[in-house]
């Protein structure tokens, strides 16, 4: 199982400061993650899809790449993230 530091330096790896958004989105679709992008928070919502094999007590990372007004990479945040009901 993948820590979110492993994402991290994983994303630290690949995206330099003031990467462009077609360098995010490539990187993403390299590592088959999903995203979406808030406009309003500017920011990609990130998840990777192998993580919806695993028990769900096992939790979900959620990745959080922060970008400028001109969509150029600033910083990434990873979290583990669980469920209940």
């Amino acid at each position: 199982m993948t820590s979110a530091q492993e994402i991290e330096d994983l994303v630290a790896t690949r995206l330099d400061d003031g990467s462009s958004s077609r360098e995010i989105e490539i990187f993403f679709n390299e590592e088959g993650w999903i995203y979406g992008f808030d406009r309003h928070q500017s920011r990609y919502q990130v998840r990777d899809p192998n993580e919806d094999k695993l028990p769900e007590f096992l939790g979900r990372h959620q990745i959080l790449v922060y970008v400028d007004d001109q969509r150029r990479f600033i910083r990434v945040e990873v979290e583990k993230m669980y469920n209940s009901l």
